[in-house]
């Protein structure tokens, strides 16, 4: 999983940073509440953190990749056992901008994510991987020359299977992060 994840920093680092047209890194922490009620139920909601890098392709519309990481311990319910968690989205996508008055630009983003999961508890180990989407609606406050703030609201959907039983592993995102312009 580690090399999973060394391998998408470093494409999100090549791509960010090889192409020509102004390029941002988002520095992002929010809050994460899973939309599956048995996941509610056993781990509940949490602080979600990640990383995104994006680059203008066009007026207006911006490609981006992203990392987050959301980890969390729960108490299964039968038997009354500890559990913990660890969710690795990956995900790439596009971003359409709204021109606003005064420093303020909305925007509208969809994308795919690859969900990397591991669950550990008495039971035993899960370790799965699959293809999940993703849309997002936020708005971006500059307060300096290369320096903004913002502000996102999420929603991602993701099944996986293990041992005939499906769950999902996606909800809603609601955060913020600093973004770094070059």
């Amino acid at each position: 999983m580690r090399k999973t994840i060394s391998i998408g920093l470093a494409v999100l680092a090549l791509a960010t940073f090889s192409y020509p047209a102004g390029k941002t890194i988002k520095l992002r922490v929010g809050y994460f509440a899973p939309a599956d009620q048995v996941f509610r139920d056993v781990y509940g909601g949490g602080i979600k953190v990640g990383i995104e890098g994006s680059f203008e392709v066009a007026k207006n519309l911006d490609a981006w990749l992203g990392l987050d990481y959301f980890a969390k311990s729960g108490q299964m319910a039968d038997p009354p056992d500890p559990t913990d968690v660890w969710i690795y989205p990956i995900s790439a996508g596009v971003n359409y901008n709204f021109a606003a008055a005064g420093p303020v630009t909305f925007y509208l983003g969809a994308g795919i994510e690859y969900v990397l999961f591991k669950e550990e508890n008495v039971l035993g180990t899960v370790n799965k991987g699959n293809i999940g989407f993703m849309a997002k609606a936020g708005g971006v406050l500059k307060l300096r020359k290369n320096v903004s703030l913002d502000v996102s609201l999420g929603y991602s959907v993701c099944s996986m299977t293990n041992e005939d039983a499906e769950f999902k592993v996606g909800g809603l995102d609601i955060g913020a992060g600093l973004a770094f312009r070059f």
